[in-house]
């Protein structure tokens, strides 16, 4: 049998999702590449193909999340969502 291609969006959702989950359980500075991989099932390959390290698994979260919450509020101009305008989105979001 062949194995099944996942999107790059939902193998980016689901790293970002894993840690975000282990983050959970454990202080982020002590969550390794190895242990976001197994959680989401993902390959190292797949892992870095995206993100170059939890820091930009953690952006990208961010970026999704503004997006949808964009999308959902018809929000037609939007900055690109950065770490330096993330404080405006969550001061949106949790008043």
């Amino acid at each position: 049998m062949g194995e099944i291609r996942q999107s790059p969006a939902f193998i980016k959702e689901c790293i970002e999702d894993s840690l975000f989950l282990l983050m959970e359980n454990k202080p982020y500075r002590q969550i390794d590449v190895k242990q976001v991989c197994e959680h989401a099932g993902v390959g190292r390959t797949s892992y870095y193909r995206y993100y170059k390290n939890n820091d930009d698994v953690v952006l990208g979260a961010y970026i999704r999340m503004w997006a949808r919450w964009c999308d959902v509020h018809k929000v037609k101009e939007r900055k690109k969502f950065t770490l330096d305008n993330a404080e405006t989105y969550f001061l949106i979001i949790y008043p």
